[in-house]
């Protein structure tokens, strides 16, 4: 089964040598210890785990396709699972649902799913692609389909389910990246990146193509003319405005050229080009993208660099960008942005063989430190595959080319850091991340400093986060994992919403389950004055001195990771 991986190579450079027994990240909460097989079917090989709006996880793979005890091909997949990593029995037959065949020798029956997504109302929309039916051109359509929540075809998207954009008359060879975004209005807009041929063993020179369509599968043709658009760079990431808009970045460099070349182009809404392209020459060397067109890359063993979008450093990851502890030699399978500004890399070392595999997780924070290197993935059999990282901080990791494929769920994201302000007598939690640094560094003002409390982030929903609105407000922070709380505090004028400050479980009845500890919310009722304030804590030893000082302690703001 191809894979959707821009630009994502097997040997990437970066990983300590150091392995333990077991892993700090692995969720207790998800399958047996963090580790849940995510089908039955035999011969499973090469799972693709795909992140879903609603938080849970699937899983594209494939299985070998016998008939009368001769290999017919393979058999596609996709097997999704709940957030406890059992299999979702609302979903295709024991949560699995057959999405495609290749048939050895028969063009007509091959496709290959790639990659896939979940749209607001929970249907699953899955991107591969198609050999020419003719068998002689080896022109690749780009094909996508799409299920209902239960997992059926849908009928109304396409031809019974399935749009093959056959159009578009580009042999696109080795398909590497494939996006789908929602540029509003009932429009969607799917990316395929791969390389287009050069004549007389010309070594391939990159080219992309963007392809807008409607909610019934139909090319939309107001954009481009045609529905489609061709570049001449390899996309790796796309960011999409409220207006339809458009900016991409990628490669534009062939594969004998010297220098890697990275392009920044913005498009309207009807993919016209505005302002001039954007560009960036560094010496070719290993690069992980992440689908936001940010990009880790290791330009020597060593030295671990994060660049933005437009390939800038990135300052407030490292030494201005720039991580060197425990960079050493390895080899990734995947390397991705972790949701508080740092790095998690999957894969194996260097000094192992094939079938001694001690697979490993190594973790860099946003200070650059690296948190720990260790055997986190070693109950999955087989070299790791890939990963995917959800907003959440979870980190799902498939077992690759086993018969009996499993994925393990870890929470990469840094435990929470309490602050305390000697001067407002106000307390403030965030992450080891961006924000902790500046903090530290004083750029959120004097008498910050870290009270040494904390708590494990990460779980199945977001935490609502709000700053006092300045001249009406409290100087202070307020924290909800209520959706109802949430919008209520939204009309209040006192209050800005920031976003989504960290994941973590609600509780039930005030009760959080096993292994999840509860944290309580304490107020220091000074809403009167403009002076509110909340303290979050997961040990009620520090209730006594809090109340004593005119604190109320409100209950179980929500349930953390243990």
């Amino acid at each position: 089964m191809k894979r959707a991986i821009a630009w994502l190579v097997a040997a990437l450079l970066g990983a300590c040598l150091r392995a333990e027994a077991a892993s700090p990240y692995l969720d207790p909460t998800f399958g047996s210890g963090g580790v849940a097989p995510f089908n039955s079917a035999p011969n499973a090989q090469s799972p693709y785990p795909i992140q879903l709006a609603s938080g849970r996880i699937a899983m594209l793979f494939a299985a070998t396709w016998f008939e009368g005890g001769i290999n017919q091909g393979n058999i596609y997949y996709l097997s999704r699972l709940d957030k406890s990593g059992a299999a979702d029995a609302t979903f295709g037959t024991n949560g699995v649902v057959e999405v495609g065949r290749y048939r050895i020798g028969a063009a007509a029956t091959s496709y290959f799913a790639l990659n896939g997504w979940e749209d607001s109302t929970g249907r699953i929309v899955l991107a591969g692609d198609e050999i020419d039916p003719s068998g002689a051109t080896g022109i690749t359509y780009l094909v996508m389909k799409r299920f209902q929540a239960n997992g059926a075809i849908d009928a109304t998207f396409g031809s019974n389910g399935t749009a093959i954009f056959s159009t578009l008359a580009i042999p696109l060879v080795g398909t590497t990246l494939l996006d789908y975004r929602d540029l509003g209005g009932g429009r969607k807009l799917l990316v395929a990146a791969g390389s287009f041929s050069g004549s007389s063993g010309e070594a391939l020179a990159p080219r992309s193509v963007f392809v807008a369509f409607n909610e019934a599968g139909n090319l939309d043709t107001s954009f481009a003319g045609t529905g489609w658009l061709q570049v001449d760079y390899i996309v790796s990431g796309v960011r999409v405005d409220a207006d339809g808009s458009f900016t991409a970045s990628g490669i534009s460099t062939r594969t004998i050229d010297p220098q890697m070349t990275f392009i920044t182009a913005r498009y309207d809404r009807f993919a016209n080009a505005t302002g001039s392209r954007t560009s960036l020459s560094v010496p070719w060397r290993v690069t992980a993208f992440q689908r936001d067109g940010s990009y880790v890359t290791f330009p020597d063993p060593g030295t671990m660099e994060a660049r933005d979008f437009a390939g800038n450093l990135d300052p407030l990851f490292g030494d201005g960008g720039i991580a060197r502890e425990n960079v050493m030699l390895g080899n990734y399978s995947n390397v991705v942005r972790t949701s508080d500004g740092g790095v998690a890399a999957t894969g194996f070392p260097f000094n192992q063989t094939a079938a001694a595999y001690s697979a490993l997780v190594c973790v860099w924070r946003a200070s650059g430190r690296n948190d720990s290197c260790d055997a986190a993935l070693d109950r999955i059999d087989g070299s790791p595959g890939l990963s995917v990282m959800l907003p959440s901080g979870d980190l799902y990791v498939s077992g690759a080319l086993s018969a009996s494929a499993r994925i393990a769920r870890l929470n990469v994201t840094a435990p929470s850091i309490e602050y305390f302000n000697t001067s407002l007598g106000h307390y403030l939690v965030t992450y080891d991340g961006a924000e902790a640094r500046i903090i530290d560094q004083g750029g959120a003002g004097p008498g910050w400093s870290r009270t040494g409390k904390s708590f494990k982030s990460g779980g199945t929903t977001p935490v609502c986060r709000f700053y006092g609105t300045p001249g009406i407000g409290s100087n202070s922070h307020f924290f909800t994992i209520s959706s109802q709380e949430c919008d209520l505090v939204k009309k209040d004028p006192g209050w800005t919403f920031e976003g989504f400050g960290l994941y973590a479980t609600p509780a039930v009845n005030a009760q959080c389950e096993t292994p999840l500890i509860p944290v309580y919310r304490l107020y220091n009722n000074q809403a009167a004055q403009r002076n509110s304030n909340h303290r979050h804590v997961t040990d009620l030893s520090l209730v006594p001195a809090m109340t004593a000082q005119g604190w109320s302690l409100e209950g179980v703001a929500f349930c953390a990771r243990p």
